[in-house]
């Protein structure tokens, strides 16, 4: 089914009391997929390659062209010493901090950690409450500002923000996943029908600790603000 017989397709799904009284029985991602498709699930139809969406807020002179996108424990050591950088220059002094339980979950399991991605761009572009905003600030950074001071932690923040940019960076990734033309789908018949949070279908890409090479990203996206 080519791209144009597929938008026509879901523009006229019929979303009426009939869909509704379906949807008691069946969740909402496979009944878009057998109505849309004609097929009843997606489970052999994994695409060989995803585009996933990477967001990140750095310094505008990071080298992904060169590195590629890097797993927590090659980030670490030089974003510790940055954010430490950063405080000494706001005259803020550990005061014992906070260690975040998302830190020593991070820390438990380094070898492990990212780098990661949302399937939808409009996830990784921080449009729900539902996802977090990476593009603010890298979950890591916080929680090494927090770890330096609880109190003053913010003001670490809003300087690492200053001189950063948002980013997005698209890469593809050959690994099967089933899922993702099905959850893809969904968001797209929930957005043109007018449902409540079309991005809750988003899902998420972690390389378990690989870095994604150079030659696999497609496009660096550098965003104003």
């Amino acid at each position: 089914m080519g791209e144009p017989e597929l938008r026509k397709r879901l523009a006229e799904e019929r979303v009426d009391e009939r869909f509704e009284e379906r949807l008691r029985i069946k969740p909402y991602d496979e009944l878009v997929w057998s109505d849309v498709t004609g097929r009843p699930n997606s489970s052999t139809l994994a695409p060989s390659e995803v585009v996933w969406f990477h967001a990140t807020r750095v310094p505008p002179e990071t080298p992904f062209s060169k590195t590629g996108l890097l797993p927590l424990k090659d980030c670490l050591p030089a974003l510790r010493a940055e954010i430490r950088r950063i405080a000494d220059e706001l005259n803020i002094s550990p005061d014992g901090g906070y260690v975040s339980p998302s830190y020593c979950s991070k820390l438990s399991a380094l070898e492990e950690q990212g780098p990661c991605a949302f399937l939808l761009r409009d996830a990784a572009l921080g449009r729900s409450d539902s996802h977090r905003n990476f593009l603010k600030a890298p979950e890591i950074v916080e929680d090494l500002a927090l770890q330096i001071n609880g109190k003053r932690f913010k003001e670490i923040l809003t300087a690492y923000q200053r001189i950063t940019k948002r980013c997005i960076v698209s890469f593809r990734f050959s690994e099967p996943r089933p899922d993702v033309a099905r959850r893809a789908l969904a968001y797209c018949h929930a957005f043109l029908h007018g449902r409540e949070d079309p991005l809750r279908w988003n899902t998420c890409f972690c390389g378990r600790g690989k870095a994604v090479p150079p030659s696999d990203l497609l496009r660096i996206e550098w965003l104003d603000g």
